[in-house]
């Protein structure tokens, strides 16, 4: 029902980045580490504040953590960096995974697109797109089979 509307479910407002980090930390990155079969390399630096929803920006980046998780059943590497480059707040989370088929990549953020992958319902990304679209940003994939993805979400600060 979230997804039906055009607009957005919180009003934006100031949101400190270290504070969206947090639970995107305790959430998403230290579980996949606990299992044992992740790693995790972070490269993390000070962004401060930018205007929007601080939920739905959580909610975006542990989506994206849990995929890449997904995508490595048997190990590898997550990547999750954070910066600031010309006035955009930079989120990049990659993965050492199989990659995104071929066949789905220029659907990836419509509706119901799937691998196929247990329990997925196809609107995972669609979500993370409308959140970036909505804060005026921009998110790009970049994905090689047997090589893995990277998406790369930029936020305007000052939206």
């Amino acid at each position: 029902l979230a997804f039906a509307s055009d607009r957005p479910r919180r009003e934006h407002g100031a949101v400190a980045v270290e504070e969206v980090l947090k639970n995107v930390e305790d959430f998403g990155l230290k579980q996949l580490e606990r299992r044992g079969r992740i790693k995790v390399d972070r490269k993390i630096s000070n962004v401060g504040v930018i205007n929007g929803d601080a939920v739905a920006l959580e909610r975006m980046l542990l989506n994206l953590i849990k995929n890449a998780g997904e995508a490595m059943p048997k190990g590898g590497t997550l990547t999750f960096e954070v910066g600031e480059d010309d006035g955009k707040a930079i989120f990049v989370v990659g993965d050492t995974g199989g990659g995104i088929p071929e066949e789905i990549r220029g659907r990836l953020f419509q509706m119901f697109v799937t691998a196929g992958k247990a329990g997925g319902s196809g609107l995972g990304l669609a979500m993370a797109k409308r959140t970036v679209d909505q804060h005026g940003g921009t998110i790009d994939v970049k994905s090689e089979t047997n090589i893995g993805t990277r998406f790369t979400i930029l936020i305007p600060k000052g939206k």
